[in-house]
């Protein structure tokens, strides 16, 4: 009896529906890598295993399948060499039942991975863009900022006029500048936090500064350009996940 063995298109199938990762729980390693002496190509060490045997002489054979159905995505399990020699020399521990739970919760795993590295380069995507605006915000309010200099009148009534007009326009502008950045990026940071804390962890030591910074980051330009550098720290750390 001919072996019933998978297409080149259904074990590409399988190992994109396994993540491009061993299924067995315990393992999980990557079963693909770029090829160092080849930079167009890569290697493959994962292998499309059979819940069912292709051929009478394999493990778990079931004979009331048809051909296409021993051929077929659904039969075939993604593992790495090791494990798919593992489940073939142990088939009364990994048994047809056993094999199809191993294969739904790695598929299963890869698609919550699969989310979550959509909503991490989401993340990065929006902190970049807050952060460049920051830095534009900072960077144009610093040239708007009035600079009335000093008075060179000998006239003490005149250096004091001077004076009270610097310092009313000094809180003047302080007031615009707090306005501005709290209807244009404090809602914008507000709605970074959580999402950030969802991934990096409310306990983690630089989304704790992110958060502190954000806090305080109305106040003046030195609390902002503060805010600035703790963003790009948090997406550092995000590009390295």
């Amino acid at each position: 009896m001919a072996r019933d063995d998978f297409t080149k298109q259904v074990k590409d199938q399988i190992e994109r529906r396994a993540g491009h990762r061993c299924s067995m729980p315990n393992c999980r390693r990557a079963t693909s890598s770029p090829n160092p002496t080849a930079p167009s190509q890569s290697i493959r060490t994962g292998v499309a295993a059979h819940i069912t045997a292709a051929s009478p002489q394999g493990p778990r054979f079931d004979a009331s399948l048809t051909p296409q159905e021993r051929a077929s995505t659904e039969n075939g399990v993604w593992m790495c060499q090791l494990c798919a020699r593992v489940i073939d020399i142990s088939p009364n521990v990994f048994t047809i039942e056993v094999l199809r739970a191993i294969k739904s919760d790695a598929e299963r795993r890869a698609v919550r991975a699969s989310t979550a590295e959509d909503v991490c380069s989401k993340l990065i995507v929006d902190l970049q863009e807050f952060r460049d605006d920051l830095i534009t915000f900072i960077t144009q309010r610093a040239i708007d900022e009035p600079n009335y200099g000093f008075s060179r009148s000998t006239n003490e009534e005149e250096r004091q006029r001077h004076w009270d007009m610097k310092t009313r326009a000094t809180i003047d502008f302080s007031k615009e500048t707090q306005s501005l950045y709290e209807s244009l990026l404090e809602p914008r940071i507000i709605e970074l936090l959580p999402r950030t804390g969802a991934i990096l962890g409310e306990a983690d030591k630089d989304y704790q500064d992110l958060a502190e910074a954000a806090e305080f980051s109305s106040v003046n330009s030195l609390a902002q350009k503060d805010l600035a550098r703790r963003v790009g720290n948090c997406i550092g750390i995000l590009e390295m996940r």
